[in-house]
């Protein structure tokens, strides 16, 4: 599998970089820049002019802004949630190098970060996690006949893609293991989750859909008051696919809290084998992210092997 090389970029300097891509991209007068936040793959920047607001987003690793643009506006036709209209992007040039994307500023709160929304009543959380489900439901309900990127779709079939894809992570992550840098624990579970692969994917997956890929809570946005979501942020290999493959990220970080991944089970049919493909997509997931970036992020791995350990064991006794 392929890493990923990451630029550095220093807050303070992008900032002046961002304020300049954005007075020259609107020909007006930028009056505040403000760093929003940012992960392993870039930095968000919420630039205000007199009566609007945007969001410029700063790339590290190259190419992932085009990627990601082309995601957002494949998106927007299909969701019933909002999704940030692309305003333009930018490719890096000697005197303003970084790679990013302008868009619409989405209001609400992050679902994840604004830590009250956990206390709401048991009421607007249902009736959150309820409207997700049905968002996603609709993404899904987008399909095409064959599998893989939003403009090239020549699989077949689902694990004409998935499976070379999930022996590379295995590979990659026995090696890593072998340097030390890896834990056994998460290598032993890996391999024993390949060991029953055809049995997990045993029922054959009939549509490729259209998924977010990355929808976890830290991607959703809600009304402070109704706690109903107000935009959909940030995909991550929105392609056609298993729309189950869209659903591991529901339970990450707290979303559990909000019983999004049973709200959607709830209101949409799955496979017999939905819970531990589900568990399977999510361990060899953050592999892959860990195999791209170097970056690994035990508060959402630990219970990802959890669960793994946990579906494994159920699927032995039947």
């Amino acid at each position: 599998m392929q890493t990923l090389t990451f630029k550095n970029l220093d807050r303070a300097k992008t900032a002046e970089y961002v304020k300049k891509i954005a007075e020259e991209g609107f020909g007006r007068k930028v009056l505040a820049v403000k760093c929003m936040g940012g992960g392993s793959y870039g930095l968000a920047y919420k630039v205000d002019f007199e009566g609007e607001s945007v969001v410029i987003k700063a790339f590290k690793a190259a190419g992932m802004h085009i990627s990601e643009a082309r995601q957002l506006r494949e998106l927007i036709k299909y969701c019933p949630v909002p999704i940030p209209k692309v305003h333009f992007v930018f490719d890096a040039v000697p005197e303003l190098p970084i790679d990013g994307i302008c868009m619409e500023f989405m209001h609400g709160e992050n679902v994840f970060t604004y830590f009250p929304f956990i206390f709401y009543s048991r009421k607007k959380k249902q009736a959150f996690a309820d409207a997700v489900a049905d968002a996603l439901i609709a993404l899904h309900g987008k399909t095409k006949d064959k599998f893989g990127e939003l403009d090239i779709t020549p699989y077949e079939n689902w694990l004409d893609y998935y499976q070379p894809f999930a022996h590379d992570v295995l590979k990659d992550a026995l090696e890593l293991n072998r340097n030390g840098d890896l834990d056994e624990e998460i290598t032993e579970i890996m391999v024993e989750a390949y060991d029953s692969f055809s049995e997990i994917f045993s029922e054959k997956v009939e549509k490729a859909s259209l998924i977010h890929g990355d929808l976890n809570v830290m991607n959703i946005f809600a009304d402070k008051k109704s706690l109903q979501p107000t935009a959909f942020i940030d995909p991550l290999d929105c392609m056609y696919a298993d729309r189950e493959y869209d659903l591991f990220q529901l339970n990450n970080y707290s979303g559990k809290f909000f019983g999004l991944y049973k709200a959607y089970k709830a209101k949409q049919s799955t496979s017999t084998y939905c819970d531990v493909k589900v568990a399977f997509y999510g361990l060899f997931h953050q592999v892959a992210i860990y195999i791209k970036t170097g970056v690994l992020f035990k508060f959402i791995m630990n219970p990802l092997l959890i669960n793994m350990n946990k579906q494994l064991k159920l699927i032995k006794r039947k």
